[in-house]
């Protein structure tokens, strides 16, 4: 009985099973394509289908390898200055002749400092707009498929999606081939590519963190400071004819000792010295400087290139009748340092690679600055972010009239904040609370404007812009020597011309002959350059100072003595004639004129480099030349 009764039951499955087949059967026979076989429609699109998603792959991995090799853009960021001996740094590093690195942290020409870390929802939108501009090669070249048109190019929308080991790619679109009264849809294409960008980005967030936070790169430069004999930072000699330090010599060991140290320094070491100490997830690092990128070295006090220490004089009685004499030399010299660190981090066999500023301030490192919204996480607290007291803020023209679309900015402490743009010459807005923080409005073709303001109530306040007129320039050149003046012909000028509320101008003269200015101060910094194959040989530099000893009846002589100094050949594309470093006011009286003419000190050329030291030194000076001359607008 118990057996009939299982039997009765599995008879409805068996039944259930055999429907279901019979189902299955003639849905493929009425489908038959979906059994794998293409029809002959179909199979005319095959190979053009494959060529477009293999042309598509091939883009996407250029994407995501362009991304990888400049610190996870697409496309450069362009810098608003020019380049030149005056400005070498820019907001990108180059490493080669076609490649720039962005730095994730800089320093720009008026020293306001920049944390530019790509979030990385940005660098998959990046990939993503790569990818779609550049699919066009994908469907232009059809010279193989004759007879084919397509459609709807523009509906396609890529999305890119960066995980710890790969990066993925996903179209949807409505594009549709035709062919022969055919149309075939392209609609959806999925790829991806085994490459551990998530996995290098995270790392490389770690570092910029590491180093924005702990200073981990300055600190180790104020230790080679310390440590190296080639680097004069503070001691003491007992030598009576001490040797001068070249400024040039150390700037050089300087260079050479960054570089050694740099290559140390990785994320995990036994030598916590040089240790970052950050999981590192199988990832190699490698931190570079090459002596072909730019070095900022500034030493104070130096006289014409030269580091000099303080003489000073020590009497020690002994029991005779006789004085000697201790010569004590003391040096304390302060710094200022910039250098660019590469940083390329491996995983796989593939790099990802980023730059950034390491940057000294008078023996110290730098203040820390954060700017708001860098790096994506949301545990990171920034002053930008809460904004609690209603401010209205008026913007004029120096004629009363309201300034539209006026960019208003907020600097509270080290944080500049973005606020947002004056509608009608006026933003109403909630800031963040501060106390005397710096209020800032900018606008294209104005000069900017600030205020200290608090935020700490609701206030409001009017804020004045004078606007930038277009000014041809002119540049003269006065012979310090003879006070003859001349047009320039063959030199060229590196000028920048800035106030304290952010206005810069960064020229090249003559190619660059025209300035957008208004009335106010400026501070003007010039050099005056002749370019060509210039070779100075080496050079010995004589020394003399007077030395105190000690004569037979106890009193305080003092002779004469020199040491030599050797300065090794060098050979220069160009050479420093002269320039200009002062401040100067153009009134609104004396701003009618159409032409802005400046006049720079120059010397003649020099015969070695002693004299070329000397030209670059009196830079600084030549405004008290009693040949120097103001400029002025006419």
């Amino acid at each position: 009985m118990s057996e009939l009764r299982n039997k009765a039951q599995v008879t409805p499955y068996i039944i259930l099973g055999i429907v279901i087949l019979g189902l299955v059967i003639a849905y493929f026979a009425i489908n038959p394509l979906k059994l794998g076989k293409t029809s002959e429609t179909e199979s005319q699109f095959v190979p053009v289908q494959n060529y477009i998603q293999d042309c598509i792959t091939s883009v996407f991995n250029d994407a995501v390898l362009i991304s990888s090799m400049q610190a996870g853009y697409i496309t450069v960021p362009n810098y608003k200055y020019q380049l030149n001996p005056l400005l070498p740094f820019s907001n990108s590093l180059e490493v080669s002749s076609n490649m720039k690195v962005p730095y994730w942290f800089y320093e720009d020409a008026n020293t306001v400092q920049h944390l530019n870390i790509p979030k990385k929802a940005f660098i998959e939108n990046e990939i993503s707009n790569y990818t779609k501009n550049n699919m066009q090669v994908c469907f232009s070249n059809f010279t193989s498929f004759n007879g084919y048109s397509i459609e709807n190019l523009d509906s396609a929308k890529f999305t890119t999606k960066i995980e710890d080991e790969q990066v993925f790619l996903e179209m949807q679109s409505n594009i549709k081939i035709n062919y022969k009264e055919t149309e075939f849809s392209f609609k959806r294409y999925a790829t991806s590519i085994e490459f551990p960008l998530g996995s290098l980005y995270d790392s490389a967030v770690k570092i910029m963190e590491k180093e924005n936070n702990e200073f981990f790169f300055e600190e180790r430069t104020i230790d080679i400071m310390s440590v190296y004999d080639e680097i004069p930072l503070t001691g003491v000699t007992l030598d009576c004819t001490p040797k001068p330090w070249i400024v040039e010599n150390v700037k050089k060991s300087f260079k050479d000792i960054v570089n050694n140290n740099l290559e140390a320094v990785s994320l995990q070491s036994s030598n916590k010295y040089y240790s970052l100490d950050i999981s590192n997830a199988n990832v190699d690092s490698f931190f570079s400087y090459n002596q072909e990128w730019p070095f900022l070295l500034e030493a104070e006090p130096q006289k014409n290139g030269l580091l000099y220490p303080e003489s000073s004089i020590s009497k020690k009685l002994s029991s005779s009748s006789l004085t000697s004499l201790v010569c004590l030399n003391n040096y304390n010299f302060v710094y200022n340092v910039k250098y660019p660190v590469l940083v390329r981090l491996v995983k796989n066999n593939h790099m990802f690679q980023f730059a950034f500023q390491t940057i000294i301030r008078s023996n110290e490192p730098r203040v820390s600055t954060k700017a708001p919204e860098v790096i994506d996480t949301d545990s990171q607290y920034y002053i930008c972010d809460k904004r609690i007291n209603q401010q209205e803020i008026n913007v004029f023209s120096s004629d009363m009239s309201p300034i539209d679309n006026a960019e208003v900015k907020y600097k509270c402490i080290t944080q500049l904040c973005s606020i947002g743009t004056t509608n009608n010459g006026t933003l109403k807005e909630k800031f963040p609370p501060c106390l005397n923080g710096l209020l800032i409005v900018e606008k294209e073709n104005y000069l900017p404007s600030s205020i200290q303001y608090s935020t700490n109530q609701e206030s409001s306040v009017s804020l004045f812009m004078e606007p930038l007129i277009e000014k041809d320039l002119q540049i003269v050149l006065i012979n310090k020597k003879t006070g003859s003046t001349k047009q320039v012909s063959n030199e060229k000028i590196y000028l920048s011309i800035s106030d304290d509320y952010g206005y810069s101008e960064i020229l090249q003269y003559p190619e660059q002959n025209k300035i957008k200015i208004a009335p106010g101060t400026y501070h003007l910094q010039a050099q005056v350059a002749l370019n060509g194959n210039f070779t100075f040989k080496e050079q010995k530099i004589t020394k003399c100072t007077s030395v105190p000893y000690p004569s037979a009846l106890g009193l305080i002589l003092k002779r004469k003595e020199c040491t030599d100094v050797i300065i090794d050949p060098i050979s220069l594309s160009n050479i420093i004639l002269g320039g200009n470093q002062f401040d100067f006011t153009i009134t609104k009286e004396n701003f009618l004129g159409r032409t802005l003419k400046i006049y720079l000190i120059i010397e003649e050329k020099p015969g070695n480099q002693e004299e070329l030291s000397n030209i670059i030194q009196s830079i600084e000076t030549n405004h008290i030349s009693d040949k120097f001359k103001i400029p002025e607008i006419i």
